[in-house]
C-alpha cells in the first residue's frame, strides 16, 4: 500500500516540524511545509500531494479557510484543516474533507488523513482502510457497520461478513462508558461537529470475552463540504501503565 503524501500549512515553524516528525512517524512522507495560504496553493500545485494539513488562522483568521477552498475546487487535492480554535470550526463553517483540534495525537491525525483519501473523489473509496494495518471500522449515520478491517476483525472477533449492517455497539461494545461516550455516539458526534474526535482510554470487551484497552478515534466521512457520510472509527491499543 502506497502511503499518502503530504503538504503541511502552518506559520508557528515549531508546531509544523513536531507535525512532520509525528507524520513521518506514521509513515507518511511530508513533501514541503508552506507558511501562508499563497504559498500552500503554490506548493500544492507544484508537489501534488496526497493530502494538505492547513491551518486556519495564519496572517488573517480565515486564511487558511480561503487558501483550502481554492487547493480544493482548482486542484481537487483533499484538505484538513488543522486548528486551536474551536470558533474557526463551529458546525456550520467550511470544512472541506476533515477538520482536527489541536494538540494533535498520532492516531487523530491517521483517522483524520485516511477519512480524507477515502471520501477525496467525490464519494468513498473503502480499499485503503481494508488494508489499514490499525483496526478500523467504518459505519453510516445511523451507526450501521459499514466496514471492518482484517485487523479490526482480528480485534472484535467478528467478520467482516456478520458485522456488515449491525449496530456500531453491538461490534464495538465499550465498557464502562455513559450513553453519549458509545461507539455509536462518538460517530454520531464527529457527523455532527464534524472534526475529528479522540475518546479517552477505553475496554472493549470482544467477542470471546477478552477486554482490550484502547483509545477510539472517530473521523466523519467528510464528501467535499456535502452532509457526511458516516464516520471512520479507528482503534489504537493501548499498553499497561
Amino acid at each position: 500500500m502506497q502511503p499518502l503524501t503530504t503538504l503541511i500549512v502552518e506559520d508557528d515553524m515549531p508546531f509544523a516540524i513536531a507535525l512532520g516528525h509525528m507524520l513521518r512517524f506514521l509513515g507518511y512522507p511530508v513533501l514541503g511545509v508552506a507558511t501562508n495560504g499563497d504559498e500552500a496553493i503554490t506548493a500544492a500545485r507544484l508537489l501534488c500531494p496526497d493530502v494538505v494539513l492547513m491551518d486556519v488562522r495564519m496572517r488573517t483568521p480565515q486564511e487558511g479557510i480561503v487558501a483550502a477552498a481554492a487547493i480544493e475546487s482548482t486542484l481537487g487535492i483533499p484538505v484538513v484543516l488543522v486548528t486551536a480554535a474551536r470558533e474557526s470550526v463551529e458546525p456550520e463553517s467550511p470544512r472541506f474533507h476533515g477538520c482536527v483540534l489541536k494538540p494533535c495525537h498520532q492516531i487523530d491525525m491517521q483517522a483524520s488523513l485516511e477519512a480524507a483519501w477515502c471520501c477525496s473523489d467525490g464519494g468513498l473509496r473503502p480499499s485503503r482502510l481494508e488494508q489499514l494495518d490499525k483496526p478500523a471500522i467504518c459505519a453510516d449515520e445511523e451507526g450501521r457497520v459499514t466496514l471492518l478491517n482484517g485487523a479490526a476483525q482480528e480485534l472484535t472477533g467478528w467478520s467482516a461478513a456478520e458485522a456488515t449492517g449491525m449496530d456500531i455497539d453491538a461490534v464495538l461494545p465499550l465498557a464502562y462508558v455513559s450513553a453519549e461516550a458509545t461507539a455509536a455516539a462518538l460517530c454520531r458526534c464527529a457527523c455532527l461537529q464534524r472534526y475529528t474526535i479522540t475518546a479517552t482510554r477505553r475496554e472493549l470487551q470482544g467477542r470471546d470475552g477478552v477486554v482490550h484497552s484502547v483509545q477510539v478515534c472517530v473521523a466523519a466521512l467528510l464528501v467535499r463540504d456535502r452532509a457526511p457520510q458516516g464516520a471512520l472509527v479507528m482503534l489504537q491499543a493501548m499498553t499497561a501503565s
